[in-house]
């Protein structure tokens, strides 16, 4: 009796020693760890907000090329010009068969009509006052970008104010569904510890909250070729306050884990005690000699090898997402649709206009070869980027350009006739030879040569026949323009 009282305290003093020195270690090492982490981030908060703007930076750009900017150039379009029904409904068609984003367009008055164009073609014209509180704000706010509840769905809406010398008359406002902007809304939301926005020259902003946080430090980007800067307001207390609660309720978990690891090994080793315990009282009773090689001792040896091997275990590890998307169709360099997607889109968009009203135009940067060689490829990469601003500043709205490889573009001009389409080819031309390039030690003078060409009612076949109209057009005269 007396043995196997001793047998028990020896039991249960090499569970309480191995608790101890399992448990607490285990416990300075995570504490001291997490104190570390802490300091760490909360002295390099500016860092962890400047990477998060960063990162995403790239996703929010090509999301002002898709659809900022698309929505500003409805209003700032030529097209709309007299405010009438049908000149805004032409508008409104046509736009919304190039941005699918966008499910419906409407034209708020500030009278209360409003004309509204859903993707189907369907058209409303009513007067509706009081006017909502999207569109309410909109035009008295001039609000950018806000969020709205309509049929029970939720919409991202933008807006431009459109102005009539000088006055504000009515706002151009786009739907687009909430979900088919989820990468920008999950780009701009960091918890409510930083509020990530877009916003103009004029100060129309795009998905900004009412971010009131004391302790404010700004972080701003520039978007490149455009009238947008990405911003970043940082509420420097809460994201202190965020960092030391995300890091000790990480700590509490790790240290429950833990305990509850040790508690099940000290379980395991517990019941390999009594089986040790057991046998030996079973072995005293019998008097039987015990020698090295019982069996006894082999458990023994087992009872030593648990605990070396529990002080090596543990290794934690933690894994980060990130949310990476490719805009495939808009050419980085000049902000204009890519050759892929002219090879892919082509027929969709031909097919719906009139073959007798659709006109290509081909525009060669002169020289280009020669001067990408003499100046070097940076110089080239600024000729093909003013050259595409022109090119965007000189067409229509509706009109197609494309940029398809060195000092190459490609514009389809719809709804017009070959009288217009070569008078919007010397706009180009023109303004090009007039156009100086100015760059740090140079001042360069380009020229362009364009040609014009009718379609001829096969997708295919033009496809294959605008390879050979660049041979052409590089082979003729410079600074011209030649229907083919």
């Amino acid at each position: 009796m007396k043995m196997v009282k001793q047998m028990k305290r020896i039991k249960k003093s090499t569970l309480i020693l191995f608790l101890l020195m399992s448990i607490i270690p285990m416990c300075i090492f995570t504490i001291g760890s997490a104190v570390q982490s802490i300091n760490y981030f909360a002295d390099r908060y500016m860092d962890y907000v400047n990477d998060i703007v960063s990162r995403e930076e790239r996703h929010i750009s090509n999301y002002i090329y898709n659809n900022l900017n698309s929505v500003a150039l409805v209003s700032n379009s030529d097209n709309i010009v007299s405010g009438e029904k049908h000149e805004i409904i032409d508008v409104f068609i046509r736009f919304m068969d190039v941005n699918k984003n966008f499910e419906k367009m409407k034209f708020v008055y500030t009278n209360g009509r409003v004309i509204e164009v859903n993707r189907k073609g369907e058209v409303a014209d009513y007067h509706k006052k009081p006017l909502s509180y999207v569109e309410a704000t909109c035009i008295e706010k001039e609000r950018f970008s806000m969020l709205s509840d309509e049929n029970n769905g939720k919409y991202i809406v933008f807006s431009v104010i459109h102005r009539k010398n000088g006055i504000k008359t009515a706002t151009v406002i786009g739907y687009v569904p909430l979900y088919k902007a989820e990468m920008i809304n999950k780009s701009m939301d960091v918890g409510g510890i930083v509020d990530i926005y877009i916003e103009d020259s004029r100060g129309s902003y795009f998905m900004k909250s009412d971010f009131n946080g004391l302790n404010k430090a700004p972080i701003e980007f520039n978007i490149k070729d455009t009238d947008w800067k990405l911003k970043a307001d940082v509420n420097i207390i809460d994201l202190k306050k965020g960092i030391y609660v995300d890091v000790l309720t990480r700590v509490i978990i790790l240290l429950m884990i833990i305990i509850v690891a040790i508690i099940f090994i000290s379980i395991y080793i517990s019941d390999k005690i009594d089986m040790v315990v057991n046998r030996i009282l079973t072995a005293s009773k019998s008097f039987t000699r015990l020698n090295e090689k019982d069996e006894i001792f082999m458990e023994y040896k087992e009872l030593n090898d648990i605990a070396k091997n529990y002080n090596k275990m543990v290794d934690i590890i933690s894994h980060t997402t990130g949310y990476v998307d490719e805009v495939l169709y808009h050419d980085k360099l000049t902000g204009l649709f890519s050759k892929r997607y002219m090879e892919e889109k082509l027929n969709n968009i031909l097919k719906n206009y009139e073959k007798s009203k659709v006109f290509f135009m081909i525009v060669q940067i002169d020289l280009f070869e020669k001067i990408n060689d003499v100046y070097g490829r940076a110089i080239g990469d600024i000729l093909i980027f003013e050259a595409g601003k022109i090119i965007r500043e000189n067409i229509r709205f509706k009109d197609i350009a494309i940029r398809l490889g060195w000092g190459e573009f490609l514009i389809i001009l719809t709804d017009t006739d070959l009288e217009k389409a070569n008078s919007i080819a010397e706009k180009i031309r023109n303004t090009c030879e007039e156009y100086i390039v100015n760059t740090k030690d140079l001042e360069i003078k380009f020229t362009v040569s364009v040609g014009v060409k009718s379609y001829s009612g096969d997708a295919q076949e033009t496809a294959a026949d605008l390879q050979s109209c660049f041979i052409k057009i590089r082979g003729t005269e410079k600074n011209c323009i030649k229907n083919l």
